[in-house]
């Protein structure tokens, strides 16, 4: 196997059902190790990590690359995407003019409704969305 020199951070919603499954398949696809994960809500994360933003962190996923490179939302997926032996097959899709729209459109329906799509899994109220601070233009 080989050796990679590149780290890569994902930070997610540990409070997030979909976000828990999310991650359990991208560590099973993760043949090379590459990936560690980190849950939104652990207080390290601001104290490591200064540079991201609480409320950037709630909205969607993020992706360190190195210590260097963030990533965020559907620009996340598609570097993760293009990491993993098992989907790097499709990323020559994502090539397709009009996919980066349709990506990012998709995955901000599907990030602002997480907790509703995974069904019952809000527990002990932790994963309320602060919808407050939400920018409906971006």
């Amino acid at each position: 196997m080989a050796r990679y020199e590149t780290s890569f951070i994902v930070f997610y919603d540990g409070t997030c059902e979909l976000c828990q499954r999310t991650k359990y398949l991208l560590k099973k696809w993760d043949t090379h190790k590459r990936l560690t994960f980190q849950p939104i809500q652990d207080p390290s994360v601001m104290n490591d990590y200064p540079f991201l933003k609480k409320e950037q962190l709630q909205k969607e996923m993020h992706l360190l690359e190195s210590h260097t490179y963030v990533y965020t939302g559907y620009a996340a997926v598609k570097r993760i995407m293009k990491l993993l032996p098992m989907t790097k097959i499709v990323t020559p899709i994502l090539c397709i003019p009009g996919t980066n729209w349709l990506g990012r459109f998709l995955y901000q329906r599907v990030a602002s409704n997480r907790y509703q799509l995974s069904g019952n899994a809000c527990r002990n109220g932790g994963c309320q969305i602060n919808r407050s601070s939400f920018d409906r233009n971006s």
